[in-house]
């Protein structure tokens, strides 16, 4: 049976497998479908004769996990949204450690134009997954495409000594520029492939992160999806991969009709 979405990410998408139990996710069931493999899975896929597929056995058995089958057929789907794939947070927050525009400044970092600062975010964002499943989308499905970014921090963050580069951002007044910026040069490097669905903004606590309760609780992709350890601050429960599903179809929905 053909449904309308497919949802393929890494390890994010595991919120959203999660919501589709809950209260407020289990009406689209019968719409879509959710395929994810953890960490750089799928980097190993490509699209031949019309469906995703991958040479590493790992990554297909994550695909039947999550979405019961070992590739993912394009044509059964109105329209494709990739989840996530911009890998770790430290490749970016090192930019920022040593690099900023001025009026951005997290720390004693050295002082560049606003149009050098989006070249360095540039070439960090052209390495992730999420550029590389896109463009492979983009060249080969022949499908609507969509793009929903990691989510924001969890606010607990704030509270635990990970939390040191944020604190001081908070500080000095350049978390919420400096996430915008971030999240501005994400933006830029889709747009030519996909349409970006911004995180739902009941989730955010301003001026850049995720309200703390949607943390707690959330799960590995995996069979016995074991819950987090307490300083992961990146993954979100079910609760919140309702929001971003129910959030998610309105916005492909409200595009398709435009």
């Amino acid at each position: 049976m053909n449904k309308q979405v497919c949802f393929i990410g890494d390890s994010h998408v595991a919120s959203l497998r999660l919501g589709l139990d809950t209260d407020g996710g289990a009406e689209f069931k019968d719409q879509i479908d959710i395929f994810g493999a953890r960490g750089r899975g799928l980097f190993s896929t490509r699209i031949e004769e019309g469906q995703l597929v991958s040479d590493a056995q790992e990554v297909r058995d994550s695909f039947v996990m999550t979405g019961k089958a070992d590739h993912i057929d394009i044509a059964r789907y109105e329209a494709i949204c990739v989840v996530g794939c911009l890998g770790g947070w430290p490749r970016f927050e090192n930019v920022f450690k040593h690099f900023s525009p001025l009026g951005e400044r997290v720390n004693e970092t050295a002082l560049v134009s606003k149009g050098f600062m989006d070249r360095l975010l540039k070439r960090q964002i052209e390495q992730t997954m999420a550029v590389a499943v896109m463009r492979e989308l983009a060249e080969k499905a022949g499908k609507p495409l969509f793009y929903i970014p990691n989510p924001l921090f969890s606010k607990s963050i704030l509270e635990h000594p990970k939390g040191f580069f944020f604190r001081r951002a908070m500080r000095t007044g350049a978390a919420g520029p400096m996430i915008e910026r971030f999240r501005g040069a994400v933006r830029a490097m889709i747009a030519p492939y996909a349409m970006v669905l911004d995180q739902p903004v009941e989730t955010i606590v301003p001026p850049c992160f995720t309200d703390e309760r949607f943390s707690v609780g959330s799960v590995r992709l995996s069979e016995r999806a074991p819950k987090h350890k307490d300083d992961d601050f990146a993954h979100m429960n079910a609760d919140f991969g309702a929001i971003v599903i129910r959030d998610a179809m309105r916005q492909i929905r409200q595009a398709k009709a435009a």
